[in-house]
């Protein structure tokens, strides 16, 4: 389709959706490539894909959200101009992100700028298996790919495009809320519900005092989703605490707006909305909290739970304060899902160790009652084990405690 005729079509959309989608056909059909994504640019700064074709799941949450000046669409969106990286191996800039490149098949992009008469409203990039080094025509094609998306783009609200970068999907899909149960992986949800589980939430208690002294609050605490529920897991003071509780109790705030919206919810004076949050808001008065800023915390995309911010008196919360809170909430959950991922692996090679130990004194103690070689008595072992389709530990603890003889039918 000629760029022409694209941009008459685009200005006569009925939704941001059709824009985008529009827009990344276009772009693959311009560079004649097959990976390739669109993003939207928040009100806080950062990029979020809102579509893509041709990329996997560990792409997508590693590029969830773009905020730095190392990857090609972070440079673009730094210096608003399109940006070329040839081979990324070569690129000492990317370097922090070739391993997800050559995990995710691709050596080349072009991040294009979607440009409205107000400023950067998007970026498309696309991407190849190969070095590539685009021709002119092609560079002025997207170049004017992007002019034409950002001026269709420029007719929607700031929260329509947004709500388009909630979570990530295969082109043409409309995205669903970064909470959606679809979007959860095993090992996120093992833990959420491990930390569901901790009580004294110290995993994230360290980021309430963190933030609670960088923006020097009355309070702060973080809660987690537990099914449609709020279930609050750390709390910086007793003020803090009884803001999270009534939320979990009630199950109305602004945190539980903030988690099923996926946006921050921003609160300069409670005063000016007494009726919104009723439970919430004579709490509030209580225990002299004014002012609150709910934050979504995001892991690889997904709606993990949301952080806290309360203030004594009223606040306006900056652009500044609200990136930071956000980016402070992303490291801390980035820290305790890996620190959990460790304790698991250290689970599993203990009990690993365990069960070695056994199998080995199990071989050895069958050996020495049957009077054969240690190989012999495992070869007993394992064929017990398969027979009876019982796990090699669970016979091994048998013999130990001496209750099974392989291969002589002694069983209690």
């Amino acid at each position: 389709m000629a760029l022409v005729a694209l941009g008459e079509l685009l200005r006569s959309a009925k939704s941001p959706r059709t824009v985008v989608d529009q827009v990344l056909v276009a772009a693959l059909a311009v560079s004649a490539a097959e990976r390739g994504n669109v993003q939207i640019r928040e009100p806080t700064g950062e990029l979020r894909i809102a579509a893509q074709r041709g990329f996997a799941r560990e792409f997508l949450d590693h590029f969830a959200v773009v905020d730095d000046d190392g990857s090609a669409c972070g440079r673009a969106a730094e210096k608003a101009a399109q940006t070329v990286i040839v081979d990324v191996n070569e690129d000492p800039g990317f370097e922090p992100h070739r391993s997800i490149a050559a995990a995710s098949g691709f050596r080349a992009v072009v991040s294009t700028p979607l440009i409205t008469d107000s400023g950067l409203v998007g970026m498309v990039s696309t991407h190849f298996p190969r070095p590539h080094r685009p021709s002119a025509q092609e560079l002025r094609s997207l170049q004017q790919l992007g002019n034409i998306a950002g001026v269709a783009l420029s007719q929607f609200s700031a929260r329509e495009l947004s709500a388009l970068a909630t979570a990530d999907g295969d082109l043409g899909e409309r995205n669903e809320p970064l909470a959606s149960p679809a979007l959860w992986s095993p090992a996120l949800e093992d833990f959420r519900r491990a930390t569901l589980d901790d009580r004294d939430g110290s995993d994230f208690f360290a980021l309430t005092v963190e933030v609670a002294d960088v923006f020097e609050l009355a309070g702060a605490g973080v809660s987690l989703a537990d099914g449609e529920a709020m279930r609050t897991v750390a709390a910086q003071s007793e003020r803090a605490a009884a803001m999270g509780l009534i939320q979990q109790q009630s199950g109305v705030g602004p945190c539980v707006d903030s988690q099923r919206t996926a946006r921050p919810v921003l609160v300069n004076d409670l005063a000016d909305h007494p009726r919104k949050w009723r439970e919430f808001t004579k709490v509030a008065a209580t225990v002299g909290v004014v002012s609150v800023a709910s934050i979504p915390i995001r892991l690889g995309g997904v709606g993990l739970g949301v952080l806290d911010l309360y203030h004594d008196s009223q606040h306006r919360w900056t652009i500044q304060e609200v990136r930071l809170a956000d980016r402070l909430a992303r490291m801390a959950a980035s820290y305790a899902f890996e620190l959990h991922r460790a304790r698991r692996r250290a689970t599993h090679l203990q009990r690993a160790l365990d069960s070695r130990i056994v199998i080995e004194q199990a071989k050895g103690m069958l050996a020495e009652r049957m009077g054969i070689t240690i190989d012999a008595a495992f070869g007993r072992l394992r064929a017990h084990a398969r027979d009876n389709n019982t796990p090699l530990r669970a016979v091994a603890d048998a013999v130990v405690h001496r209750e099974l003889e392989p291969g002589t039918g002694s069983e209690p």
